[in-house]
């Protein structure tokens, strides 16, 4: 993986092959932080989250890629996940993990690691536009990872 700044590495396949992806399969996004600030984070609340990342990608993504169920070849898989959801000072900090996979062969084409620092935060995580900001800003810099890569 290259640093791409101070919050996110990045990896993606030297041949372009997220470059040949005109549709992709959108997996259900895992919400693997359990915890936030000394208490447990409820399956509600990480089903609302999940729900939340998954509609900003397919919305970020499907007015030039659509959205499809089935593998073809030029379909990639997009798995992503958010790994950690901590509290630094009074700020939220969310991290995320996503990759895309090839639909017939599962090879990797593309990885990222990224955490975002959020303003002060007050109340539930969750419910902050502050969250919500930062994981519109995840699916944008995604649609602009696969953008990029149809321009090469």
């Amino acid at each position: 993986m290259e640093k791409v700044d101070e919050t996110t590495w990045r990896w993606i396949d030297p041949n372009n092959r997220l470059g040949s992806y005109n549709k992709f399969i959108l997996h259900p996004v895992k919400v693997q932080a359990e915890i936030y600030d000394g208490e447990k984070i409820s399956p509600e609340t990480r089903e609302r989250v999940s729900n939340y990342l998954h509609d900003a990608i397919e919305k970020a993504l499907s007015d030039r890629y659509p959205i499809v169920s089935a593998p073809s070849t030029d379909t990639g898989e997009i798995r992503v996940g958010i790994t950690d959801a901590t509290k630094t000072g009074r700020k939220l900090n969310l991290c995320v993990e996503g990759e895309i996979q090839d639909s017939y062969s599962a090879v990797q084409v593309a990885s990222v690691v990224a955490s975002r620092l959020g303003k002060a935060r007050m109340g539930s995580w969750w419910d902050q536009q502050e969250a919500k900001d930062m994981m519109d800003a995840w699916a944008k810099a995604l649609r602009q990872t696969i953008d990029k890569a149809h321009a090469r």
